[in-house]
């Protein structure tokens, strides 16, 4: 008992010593960028270190990242706190021990068992710039006072982050064709497409050179027509892709330098049928050349009775001696450009001195069939021919033409391998009567006409669907006709009656359908000028769309207010829509007492929780859901200044509290006072109740500032006029045979009591104004007095008056007593064993 005495008295005497601190356990907003201010504990010599993770390097607009603060060092403790403040963005979902402002835009501990919290933070919107996250962090021993404690502040820089970039299109396959082509060839260029995007091309750019100057008027063909190229040209082309966007990197094809066409021999004969041996035999031709500054030669080769005679080559004509009567010749020729020559053509036979007069078979008629040919259509000659010797046709030659041009297909069908939409073709034909050819005799022309596409399939986005979606229609198709663009036509029925007003919509937009239709659709293949022979249809029942509920409560509400929900239904196919429950959730926990309330009374609600509601709704057949929550703010305190002092006189104290502020959910933790005045100027202080002197005159305007748990402030201010001045008694003393006659003036109407002190010694108190004592001691003496109002003692300087008095030997009367070594010895003993008694009141109070 007598060690727990002693302990506890040390104890008390401690306590005597320790200073008042403000305890921040409850978390401080707003104090990310320092701790001084005595905001945070300890020195901050940054033995402890805050920092942060989670953050990132460049930010999304509108992504949300969880951010880390830890506190390391500093007190062996696992306890500590932290102020996290942001300028852009916003905070939400605090992990376990953290909190954030109604404003959320600071995150604070919420108590300090912890040195490590986590809380989210949603990027602020695209062209916010950078962002700056200020920690403060403090680690603390948990003691209850701010010794031994240490803190640490950083700062973290986040820039906002590019969007997304388009990504420029790549061009791969360039090729231009035919490798090795001549007049008579079409340039043409092909290629491959690629966008990592997904994007289409639109607007790439294609661009023909010849010679390596620019052809302006054949950008963005795709071919280049034989008669715009002429032999010994170099052609080549440059392709940019586009995607709509940008652009990307051009593309250049190899060169093709334009070849030499080789010479055309169309026809072959001796100039005279029925030469005599006197007559010359001259040679007729006819040939051409696609490359028009070419110079043709003519090479030959004559034949007697079918055997060549060499020693006659590259005579023209053959003259009359080298003939005899009855000889048989014939002709063999061709045509050369210098670079490339035509085949050997031969003509038909003729026979010296012959008395009998052949006459050449004609060509009466050439037509081409079919009539109407497609690129998938083979061409085929019909020739009609007559003889007027009545001799039989033994041989039948075809030339067909390209667009005017002759080419190398000599048999009597073109197939349809050779052909391309748009191209006009015709053909030449003559006949031979065992002797003689007849003419060349053309046919009309007859052009390549179009290939209707083909559909290979199609489908819709669905086969059921809501009437608050669109219908959307693909297809896949082909065409021969490479050049051709291709789409696709669409015939809507609705419930077997086509809608005219709806041909080649696509998608079907839903507000043209309504629950309960039965739609279809008839897909063909088109290529702008042709549709393909198949079709395909395709059907969609229009089926029930859930209901549309919509649950919203205020942006802001704190626990002082009711929470109100707002419900909005709506059905598109117009259903008469009911509300089948409505469920609320406090911190994710349902709260089964509100089912079906449209109201939250305030007396559920605190700061902090994050409430949220469920409500469902149905037409029938379909339910419809919808939620929303909200984080109920903290109510603010208020602030509430009281005057304990009845009377505020000029130069006394006057006592204030505030001790009636409230704050309705949640605890007062700061008390701030601030007062001026034009005599005092500015003063300021903290705590429940303060004091402070009147000015000699004016007025002191006060300001209070509480602050509760949640950071939440309320002021409120007062002013107080100083009352005039009480007067100031006036002290006197006599001194009458060993008696003091102690004496003063009071002047006001206030009554007082009045305090009368000798060497420091209180005498006695009293209401009158005067005060006679008998001391027993010589020399100088002083008597000092003291004005109490009520249980005020005043204050001002001249309301502690003194007086002295010097007492001599014949004034004092003595009286024998004990010595003074006894009166030591007695004196220290009872102030032990009173302090002792005062020790064990309190130790049997707290028992």
């Amino acid at each position: 008992m007598k060690k727990r005495t002693l302990g506890l008295f040390a104890i008390l005497c401690l306590a005597m010593f320790t200073p008042m601190t403000n305890a921040y356990s409850g978390g401080i907003s707003g104090q990310g960028t320092g701790c001084g201010g005595g905001y945070c504990h300890g020195s901050g010599t940054q033995t402890a270190t805050v920092s942060m993770s989670g953050q990132p390097t460049t930010y999304t607009a509108g992504s949300t990242y969880t951010l880390s603060v830890s506190v390391t060092g500093g007190p062996s403790s696992t306890n500590g706190g932290f102020s996290l403040d942001i300028d852009k963005g916003s905070l939400s979902s605090p992990g376990t021990g953290a909190t954030i402002n109604t404003a959320a835009n600071s995150a604070t501990h919420a108590n300090n068992n912890y040195r490590s919290w986590s809380v989210d933070w949603t990027a602020p919107s695209t062209g916010s710039g950078v962002v700056s996250i200020d920690v403060a962090g403090n680690a603390v021993d948990g003691n209850g006072y701010n010794t031994n404690d240490e803190w640490d502040t950083t700062t973290y820089q986040i820039s906002e982050g590019s969007a997304p970039a388009n990504t420029a299109p790549t061009l791969s396959n360039l090729l231009l064709s035919p490798a090795t082509a001549s007049t008579t060839d079409t340039l043409v260029l092909s290629y491959t497409f690629d966008d990592v995007d997904g994007d289409t091309e639109a607007g790439s750019t294609i661009q023909w050179f010849k010679n390596s100057v620019l052809e302006t008027s054949l950008n963005g063909m795709m071919s280049v027509s034989s008669s715009q190229t002429e032999k010994g040209e170099n052609w080549n082309a440059e392709v940019t892709p586009n995607d709509g966007t940008d652009f990307g990197t051009m593309v250049a094809s190899s060169s093709i330098t334009i070849g030499n066409s080789a010479p055309i021999l169309s026809s072959v004969s001796i100039g005279l049928s029925n030469p005599g041996t006197t007559d010359d035999l001259s040679v007729v031709n006819s040939s051409s050349d696609a490359d028009a500054m070419d110079t043709l030669t003519y090479e030959y080769r004559w034949y007697l009775d079918g055997n060549i005679q060499s020693s006659l080559d590259g005579l023209s004509p053959l003259p009359s001696f080298a003939t005899r009567n009855g000889d048989s010749w014939e002709i063999e020729m061709r045509v050369s450009d210098g670079t490339d020559s035509s085949a050997w053509m031969k003509s038909s036979p003729v026979v010296i001195g012959s008395t009998t007069s052949n006459t050449p078979p004609s060509v009466d008629s050439v037509t081409i069939t079919p009539s109407n040919p497609t690129t998938e259509t083979d061409l085929t000659a019909l020739a009609t021919s007559s003889d007027a010797d009545m001799d039989s046709i033994v041989n039948t030659e075809y030339r067909w033409m390209k667009n005017g041009i002759e080419t190398d297909v000599e048999s009597q069908t073109l197939s349809s391998l050779n052909t391309m939409k748009g191209d006009s073709w015709s053909v030449s034909v003559r006949v031979n009567d065992g002797t003689t050819w007849s003419t060349w005799q053309s046919s009309p022309s007859t052009t390549i006409e179009n290939t209707a596409p083909v559909l290979q399939s199609a489908s819709l986005s669905a086969s059921q669907i809501t009437g608050q979606t669109n219908v959307s229609v693909d297809a896949q198709m082909t065409d021969v006709d490479v050049f051709d663009s291709l789409t696709f036509n669409i015939q809507w029925y609705l419930d077997d009656v086509v809608q005219p007003q709806l041909e080649n919509v696509n998608p079907l937009p839903s507000s043209q359908t309504s629950k309960g239709q039965n739609w279809a659709a008839v897909i063909h293949a088109f290529d702008g000028s042709d549709t393909s022979s198949e079709s395909e249809t395709l059907y969609v029942d229009i089926i029930n769309s859930e209901p549309s509920v919509t649950a919203t409560v205020s942006d802001s509400i704190n626990s002082q207010e009711d929470i109100t929900l707002i419900i909005e239904s709506s059905d598109i196919d117009s259903d008469s829509v009911e509300i089948t429950s409505i469920t609320w959730f406090r911190n994710g926990f349902r709260e089964g007492s509100l089912d079906n309330a449209t109201t939250v009374p305030s007396s559920y609600l605190g700061p902090g929780q994050i409430w949220s509601v469920e409500v469902l709704a149905t037409d029938g057949e379909e339910a419809g859901v919808s939620s929303t929550s909200i984080t109920i703010s903290n109510a603010p305190p208020t602030a509430i200044i009281t005057v304990l002092t009845e009377y505020a006189y000029a130069g006394e104290r006057v006592q204030l509290t505030a001790s009636t502020s409230s704050d309705p959910d949640n605890r007062i933790v700061g008390y701030q006072w601030a007062w001026s005045s034009s005599q005092a100027g500015q003063s300021s202080t903290s705590g429940t109740d303060v004091s402070f002197l009147m000015p000699l005159s004016g007025s002191v305007s006060i300001t209070l500032v509480v602050t509760d748990e949640s950071g939440a402030t309320d002021e409120s201010t007062f002013v107080i006029q100083a009352l005039s001045a009480l007067p100031c008694p006036s002290l006197t003393s006599s001194l009458d045979d060993g008696t003091v006659n102690v004496e003063w003036t009071w002047n006001a109407q206030e009554s007082a009591d009045f305090n009368v002190y000798r060497n420091g010694v209180l005498l006695g108190q009293t209401n009158q104004t005067s005060f006679t004592d008998t001391p027993s001691i010589l020399g100088l003496t002083t008597y000092k007095l003291t004005v109490t109002i009520g249980d005020r003692t005043l204050e001002s300087d001249c309301q502690s008056p003194l007086t002295q008095i010097t007492i001599d030997t014949q004034a004092a009367s003595f009286d024998d007593g004990p010595s003074t070594t006894l009166g030591f010895g007695l004196g220290s003993l009872y102030t032990i064993i009173g302090i002792l008694f005062l020790v064990a009141v309190i130790l049997r109070r707290g028992d």
